[in-house]
């Protein structure tokens, strides 16, 4: 999709360096977090209309795609279901986004896109702590200078910019602790002299909280920034420490992190899970005001046992991390069960939804504890 928007003069809001064959659809289903917290206005961002099949056997259209007409007279008559919002008030698809195939299938979805910078630069700061950084941000985004924004620890950075054990290494040795990468871009207007501008005030924010521009531990700020803009998904960034990997991932504040990636690594202590083969990601959202927070921890496909140790440590950090103040809003797997526990003054809104929407619970049985099939 995104070298097909960028003929257009548009960028796709991407998620950070995306897999291989990874569907768009899917991710802004799942509520996958961009690269992008400055055009985040809601949660649900950037996904607008969708088509979807509920468990009744019902199609239904979200948003402004719900008509009137097809879709192709839509098209026809200059409208491009930009709108999330409808039939009537509701904003339905929030009743299929994230609730992990259990309400319904959806089939398409319009999302939103950004212009096309015609000019933009990618920049590095680094910290020993994410303190300052944290705080660098906060000031960065309130004043809406940066597009591309996101922290990495060290070795996150390296597997972003490395393709080889060796320049991984390399990379990882030359990193700082913390980073924070962001980029500022000029549009149609005076372009050079507002990216000139954006740079200049992103710098004084960082140089303020008494970190400084650092640039990538490997290759160009150029080259990096292309592989933002236009992943080649041939490593997945997250796979090339060892192999393989499994993530823990929720929602907190940005001024929170540091106190939750100490409550992570107490837990990884307490398993003897090694803090180096642990990767940390923090993604702000919505203009810096939440921020989603990934631990990332290297696994090694090859050997089995590590591969369980490693599952079964992702799987029980879960209730821990949520009794100190993690958000699980999107709970996979052995995460729904605490996450919903958390959250039990509205489980029974979940289930009333399933009811009505897959009255036979034959979408994704279990699935958020939401009930069995009871068609089987």
């Amino acid at each position: 999709l995104a070298p097909i928007a960028h003929q257009r003069g548009l960028r796709p809001l991407l998620p950070l360096m995306p897999r291989r064959g990874k569907s768009m659809l899917a991710s802004y289903l799942d509520r996958e977090p961009t690269i992008y917290p400055k055009y985040q206005w809601d949660f649900a961002d950037p996904l607008l209309c969708i088509e979807v099949v509920y468990g009744t056997g019902d199609l239904f259209r979200t948003g402004s795609a719900a008509g009137p007409g097809s879709i192709e007279e839509q098209w026809r008559s200059k409208e491009f279901q930009k709108s999330p919002l409808g039939p009537g008030q509701g904003d339905w698809v929030k009743l299929v986004q994230g609730a992990q195939g259990g309400i319904g299938i959806a089939t398409w979805c319009s999302a939103k896109c950004e212009v096309l910078p015609r000019r933009e630069r990618l920049f590095v700061a680094g910290a020993d702590r994410i303190d300052p950084l944290v705080e660098a941000s906060y000031r960065q985004l309130h004043r809406k200078l940066t597009d591309i924004h996101f922290l990495a620890d060290r070795q996150a950075l390296a597997s972003l910019v490395a393709s080889t054990p060796e320049d991984l290494e390399r990379a990882a040795a030359a990193a700082s602790p913390w980073n924070l990468v962001y980029s500022v871009s000029g549009i149609e207007h005076f372009p050079e002299e507002r990216e000139a501008y954006l740079a200049r005030e992103a710098e004084k924010e960082v140089r303020a909280q008494g970190a400084q521009l650092v640039g990538p531990p490997l290759g160009s700020e150029a080259e990096l920034l292309a592989a933002l803009l236009r992943p080649d998904g041939s490593v997945h960034w997250r796979d090339r420490a060892r192999g393989a990997h499994r993530s823990v991932y929720f929602l907190t504040t940005m001024d929170e992190a540091g106190r939750l990636d100490a409550v992570f690594d107490g837990l990884a202590d307490q398993q003897g899970i090694d803090g180096g083969r642990v990767l940390r990601y923090l993604q702000p959202l919505i203009g810096g005001r939440a921020c989603h927070l990934e631990f990332v921890v290297a696994a090694d496909p090859a050997d089995a046992a590590d591969l369980e140790k490693v599952d079964e440590f992702c799987a029980q950090a879960a209730r821990p991390l949520i009794e100190a103040g993690a958000f699980f809003s999107r709970p996979h797997g052995a995460w729904s069960q605490p996450a919903m526990e958390h959250a039990r003054s509205s489980l029974w809104i979940h289930r009333k939804i399933k009811d009505i929407f897959d009255p036979d619970h034959i979408l994704a049985p279990g699935r958020l504890t939401l009930g069995g099939s009871r068609a089987v």
